[in-house]
């Protein structure tokens, strides 16, 4: 059941954000789905540390944002669910809904709660449940295939529906479910510059034992000689002391942002990636505060 719902989680934030097949995206602009992430506050180490190159200098877990249930009783809660084609057990997470616009940068729109449900003759499809008010009922559902994101998300009235959230920055420890690998800081010795290269690496989970790496954009150039010197990356600071030729000083001065992050994809382009070191990404911090409990 664990592995299931992992792959549920993983096909949200890549099949129902871009497409599983390696289809054409429609040129202009389009409506996108990201399921949302946070970075859980972890205790940033104290005083100064020691690092070579490639080892992380900071790094804290990726969790899911929360989730979504609807507030009814069990057989009401069941009957809906199979009034509108929902698998039973199918989790409505949380979700940004982007919009890029014809140079493929996406803007965050509003904030929803989907899942993805396996139907008969169609595959996977999604149903993304709105509430914009923000008053705990869901007004208005978009369901629509995978395979066939469509250029703007067909929403229509339903009848309000009730609904709990579950939200991980409200828990103390997040349940192992809701992790989907973690986001560090780095640095490397650029053999010809003799600068230290910074940047942020995320790793992404689909399942226990199969990761993906993204070396996230943009590096930022350290000249050795101008140290001490401050960086920010992922919201976090780091003052770094100095560099002795085989490793790096550094403090952390402040940990990594608890706003939800994006891996956005280089050029707007909307393509599954497994496996590997994966290129061109960048590390987007999202302003729009999610759902509180």
């Amino acid at each position: 059941m664990r592995i299931r719902h992992i792959f549920l989680i993983a096909a949200l934030a890549a099949a129902a954000a871009t497409t599983a097949s390696a289809q054409e995206q429609p040129a202009g602009p389009v409506d996108h789905i990201d399921t949302a992430r946070i970075l859980f506050a972890a205790e940033p180490p104290t005083g100064a540390q020691s690092k070579s190159p490639g080892k992380e200098l900071l790094s804290q877990g990726i969790f899911y944002a929360g989730d979504a249930s609807f507030d009814l009783p069990l057989e009401e809660a069941r009957a809906l669910r199979e009034r509108l084609g929902m698998e039973h057990r199918a989790p409505l997470f949380l979700a940004h809904r982007l919009h890029r616009d014809s140079e493929g940068v996406a803007s965050h729109q509003e904030w929803l709660f989907c899942a993805i449900n396996t139907r008969m003759f169609k595959s996977q499809a999604i149903d993304c449940f709105r509430d914009s008010d923000g008053d705990r009922r869901f007004e208005a559902l978009a369901q629509f295939e995978a395979k066939n994101l469509p250029l703007a998300l067909p929403f229509a009235p339903i009848d309000p529906i009730p609904y709990k959230l579950s939200m991980t920055a409200g828990m103390e420890k997040p349940p192992i479910e809701r992790n989907m690998g973690s986001l560090s800081i780095k640095y490397r010795l650029d053999e010809v510059s003799g600068h230290l290269l910074v940047r942020a690496e995320a790793r992404t989970m689909l399942i226990p034992g199969l990761n993906d790496t993204y070396a996230l954009e943009p590096d930022i150039d350290v000249d050795p000689a101008k140290l001490p010197a401050e960086v920010e990356l992922a919201g976090a600071k780091l003052r770094l002391l100095a560099w002795d030729g085989k490793k790096l000083s550094y403090e952390v001065e402040r940990p990594m942002t608890r706003q939800p992050i994006l891996l956005d994809p280089p050029g707007g382009e909307h393509k599954l990636k497994i496996l590997g070191k994966i290129k061109g990404y960048t590390l987007r911090i999202v302003e729009a505060p999610p759902p509180a409990d």
